[in-house]
């Protein structure tokens, strides 16, 4: 088993401590003290017994035993002394404090580039300054400002330094990303299909709106549609009218006319239209005449006239000289913009 030691050396005072494996320290009692004051370089010898107290041995080199000095401020000579005193065990080292240091600051995570740190450890005070390119430089002594108060246990890392949490863990770092990337394109998946959904709802929205556009439309149309037919009524006076209407209400105009009680037989109709096909007509103007005949003979004053109800797009439905009975349809007026196919299908799909 191989045991490590570092002995802590200032230029009044000297400290030790057992460094495992695992990086762990632990500080070697010196006659119940951890710290031994020494004046001389013969006192600094006088120190390595108690090493071998603590491990029990008489020679360094009876274990497996490496031992590395820490030089703070101690003296030249008085480190020299030490090292001639160590020497036999199977490795010895000299160690500056100022070098050891930046490590220590590395470790703590407080590197930053420009910055000046004050450090104190075992008692003694250094300055660190770290320039623009993170160069690190230690000295004793510093100016009056926050210090960083370091325990000696720090200084175990000498035998167990590593890079954990000094630089990036790229499998870590794939790791993320590879996550993130699965994260992401899920999300956007997500997004895709709320989209496809989102455009599936606009559309099935635009669809519905046109129906009800198409259905306020025809509605609006409709609303100016009529339907203008011949009402003829017989009493005992031969009274003769017409009827104008449309599928909403029923519109009259005409004239009662009493019949001569001389003249007998049935008076038939025939229309004859006073505007054009896809006229466009105001509202009570003559669109049509049904001409009245009695045994083929004309009698002009039982002639009835059809008048439009409002404005629109007059449509003929007969022909010239068409015969018209009670309640037959003469002609359909429409929106401005109607043709007679549209007029004609509502007519068809509308009429009792």
């Amino acid at each position: 088993m191989r045991y490590q030691v570092l002995i802590l050396m200032a230029e009044e005072k000297l400290a030790a401590m057992d460094v495992d494996t695992e990086g762990r320290a632990e500080l070697i009692s010196v006659e119940g003290n951890t710290v031994m004051k020494y004046s001389s370089a013969e006192e600094a010898k006088d120190f390595c017994r108690y090493l071998k107290d603590y491990y029990n041995i008489e020679r360094f080199s009876d274990i497996d035993l490496s031992i590395t000095v820490v030089r703070f401020d101690a003296p030249q000579h008085a480190a020299v002394c030490l090292l001639e005193a160590i020497k036999d065990a199977d490795e010895c080292n000299l160690v500056s404090a100022e070098k050891l240091l930046p490590l220590l600051l590395l470790k703590e995570g407080i590197v930053k580039p420009d910055k000046v740190l004050q450090v104190e450890i075992f008692g003694i005070t250094y300055l660190a300054e770290i320039n623009g390119d993170l160069k690190i430089v230690c000295k004793k002594g510093g100016e009056e400002r926050d210090k960083l108060n370091l325990p000696v246990e720090r200084l175990s890392l000498y035998y167990c330094f590593d890079a954990n949490h000094l630089i990036d863990d790229q499998s870590e770092l794939r790791k993320c990303q590879d996550e993130f990337q699965k994260e992401l394109s899920r999300k956007e998946d997500m997004l895709k299909a709320e989209k496809e959904r989102a455009d599936a709802a606009e559309a099935k929205i635009e669809k519905l709106f046109q129906i009800v556009k198409r259905i306020k439309d025809q509605k609006n149309k409709n609303a100016k549609r009529y339907v203008c037919r011949v009402r003829i009524e017989n009493n005992n006076d031969s009274v003769l009218g017409v009827l104008v209407s449309s599928m909403i209400f029923t519109y009259r105009a005409g004239v009662r006319v009493a019949a001569p009680r001389s003249l007998s037989g049935k008076i038939n109709y025939r229309i004859e239209y006073a505007v054009n096909d896809s006229d466009v007509v105001i509202n009570n103007q003559r669109i049509a005449i049904a001409k009245a005949y009695l045994n083929g003979e004309r009698m002009s004053n039982f002639d009835i006239d059809i008048k439009a109800p409002a404005v629109g797009r007059i449509f003929c439905l007969m022909s010239k000289d068409s015969t018209v009975r009670d309640g037959d349809a003469v002609a359909l007026i429409g929106d401005l913009a109607d043709s007679k196919e549209e007029i004609i299908q509502w007519y068809e799909k509308n009429k009792q």
